[in-house]
């Protein structure tokens, strides 16, 4: 190098500060490539280390996805459905979530899960909260999930409740089903910007499978109660079957009785033209009249058993209730259950079939001593009878247990009497007849207790039936 820097006319001095710039040149250079090396190693450690959380986060994704599948299929149990659920996304999202589910008919809350410690308190701000604001809300939005950005859309009491609560980001996303609004997904953090765009997706997700998985438990649920609906109508009908030979077997032995019970009583007649003592006389006078009364017995047996057409005729409903009563008072004697009858003489005929009011009103008398009998022995039966719109109203009141929902007590086959003491058909055949008459029936629950039905027939209003 020397040689060749003399060559060119440079001085020793001139070559010595060439080779100390090089010097220090290289040492910048090796400085410069063993930094950009470690930036790129480190970013390459960086980059394997996102895969691999981004692989664990996606893993646990899955397997909580798949988990909830797993419970949905393997149960029919919503209460475990949802504990599992809510479970699963505290996992995931390392906050607290709650689950609401939505009545199908009323629109209301229904059910509530959630992971909060204060389960009560919360579950109860939350229903009334959706109940009064956020659900309708949500439902009218025709939003998928709404976050912290939509606060100012939402409900004034929606923000306050949010505000109080502490909640700076959220996830409320709305569970469908085939276009069925389910429910409601929230989910909560007290921090700022806690749910990224892949949050979102994941909560929605997990909505769409929980919001299936719902629509799943209340098929089955429906289709359970149905088919037990089902049974119940089948054994109700078999039940009828039986109280209809029962009937027919009571219209054959009432006939078997009638012959001698006439047969006594013209004998007893006879004994009274003979001369006896006053003693004797007095015991045939009371054969004769228990004889009679049993014979009348029999004949409302009869004629209530007997298949005929309907007649339309003046009726004494009086008169109807006098025979109906004959019928059960042999079990309202021996139950001490009391009949008050509260009746106007003046009250005018009305026009109808008196053998088919003469069914609405035993069968009326039949519930209300079940339902007396189910309380005790003893109570009451008051039977009133006043005018009200051109027409005639008879009203029963029993001192019974009530009814458990009147809405129902009209519908065929509704009973709440054990399997073999009902068939559920004779409040709804009374329902028929008395709607035949053009008539009205009622039933309801009296402030003081027991049930009370009344019935509102038409002077002549009633319509024609037919042969």
């Amino acid at each position: 190098m020397i040689h060749v820097a003399q060559e060119r006319g440079l001085s020793l001095a001139s070559v010595a500060s060439i080779a100390g710039t090089q010097r220090v040149g290289a040492g910048v250079l090796v400085l410069w490539i063993v930094l950009l090396g470690g930036l790129y190693l480190r970013e390459r450690r960086l980059r394997r280390l996102e895969r691999t959380l981004h692989r664990r986060r996606r893993d646990a994704e899955l397997g909580a996805l798949n988990a909830m599948a797993e419970i949905s299929s393997r149960t029919f149990d919503l209460d475990e459905i949802l504990k599992s659920t809510a479970h699963c996304i505290r996992e995931l999202f390392g906050q607290h979530c709650d689950i609401l589910l939505f009545d199908r008919e009323s629109g209301r809350v229904s059910q509530i899960e959630t992971t909060r410690e204060s389960r009560d308190q919360a579950c109860e701000e939350l229903r009334r909260l959706l109940d009064e604001e956020l659900a309708g809300f949500i439902v009218r939005a025709r939003s998928e999930v709404v976050t912290e950005a939509d606060l100012g859309r939402l409900p004034q009491p929606v923000q306050s409740w949010i505000a109080r609560r502490g909640h700076q980001s959220f996830l409320a996303v709305v569970l469908y089903s085939h276009g069925k609004t389910m429910g409601i997904l929230f989910i909560s953090s007290p921090h700022r910007d806690q749910f990224s765009a892949s949050d979102c997706r994941l909560a929605v997700a997990i909505a769409h499978q929980l919001g299936n998985s719902v629509e799943k438990v209340l098929f089955y649920e429906e289709t359970e109660n149905a088919s037990q609906s089902l049974r119940d109508t089948q054994e109700q009908l078999l039940q009828s079957e039986k109280m209809s030979a029962v009937g027919q077997l009571i219209a054959g032995v009432a006939h078997e009785l009638n012959n001698p019970l006439t047969a006594i009583l013209g004998y007893a007649q006879l004994l009274e033209t003979e001369p006896m003592g006053e003693q004797a006389r007095d015991y045939v006078r009371k054969l004769y009249l228990q004889t009679r009364r049993t014979h009348r017995v029999v004949q409302n047996l009869l004629s209530f058993s007997r298949q005929r057409k309907p007649i339309q005729s003046q009726v004494d409903l009086r008169r109807v209730l006098d025979d109906s009563l004959a019928l059960r008072e042999f079990d309202l004697k021996l139950n001490g259950i009391q009949v008050e009858i509260d009746h106007d003489p003046s009250l005018p005929f009305i026009i109808g079939d008196a053998h088919q009011l003469e069914q609405v009103f035993l069968n009326i008398i039949n519930n209300a001593v079940d339902s007396i009998m189910d309380v005790g022995a003893g109570g009451s039966l008051k039977i009133r009878f006043y005018s009200e719109d051109q027409g005639v109203c008879v009203e029963f009141r029993d001192t019974g247990t009530g009814l458990k929902d009147p809405g129902k007590i009209f519908d065929p086959f509704y009973t709440t009497k054990k399997i073999g003491k009902g068939s559920g058909l004779g409040l709804s055949i009374c329902y028929g007849i008395v709607k035949e008459h053009g008539g009205d029936i009622l039933a309801f629950n009296h402030g003081q207790g027991g049930a009370v039905l009344q019935l509102k027939l038409p002077l002549s209003g009633a319509k024609k039936v037919a042969d």
